[in-house]
């Protein structure tokens, strides 16, 4: 928890609740995204090369999980899932514990898009099975180049839908910036 806290993961004051936060503004959050759009891709090209046919069958599955989700909060641990398990293999020092971080950094405005009132259509669901399979399509086929491009593009569509809904960013109701929420402690 401590080097939580010491890497900003972890609102220090908040360390004992069950969820940790952090206030992000809507530059912020944008920033983040930005971020994650170049480093999942990096991940990905070094862990492709330590997946094997069983791996390949596991990412199919875990795609499927996904779009079998009758939850949002199922449908986000499901979809993590899937994409920690292609960006599973290679030896990192400090990329794979960055990619986390951002990926719980953002966790919250993904989850308000799902939200039954938010702003995300049933479209981007089925859009976000569309790209995961032409994500896999990529790995399957060893193409490296591919693979990173429609995991960046995957992560820049939820970045521009975030960016398109300011809104999301308001705390109640009050007109501060919302927190997004890190991963759940313990």
């Amino acid at each position: 928890m401590t080097n939580a806290a010491e890497s900003g993961s972890v609102n220090a004051e908040a360390a004992s609740a069950r969820w940790a936060s952090k206030r992000l503004s809507i530059d912020e959050c944008r920033e983040i995204y930005l971020m994650r759009e170049r480093l999942e891709p990096l991940l990905l090209s070094m862990a492709m090369p330590t997946h094997t046919a069983e791996s390949f069958a596991e990412f199919e599955a875990s795609a499927a999980r996904v779009e079998e989700a009758a939850s949002r909060g199922e449908f986000l641990e499901r979809d993590r899932d899937f994409h920690r398990a292609l960006m599973a293999g290679p030896t990192t020092i400090r990329l794979q514990e960055t990619v986390d971080h951002l990926w719980n950094l953002t966790r919250y405005y993904r989850r308000q898009l799902l939200a039954p009132n938010g702003v995300t259509r049933r479209s981007r669901r089925e859009d976000i099975f569309a790209e995961h399979h032409m994500i896999l399509k990529a790995v399957v086929d060893g193409d490296v180049e591919s693979a990173e491009a429609m995991m960046a593009l995957h992560i820049r569509h939820t970045r521009k839908l975030v960016e398109q809904h300011p809104e999301i960013f308001m705390h109640s109701g009050q007109g501060r910036s919302s927190q997004c929420r890190s991963r759940r402690l313990g």
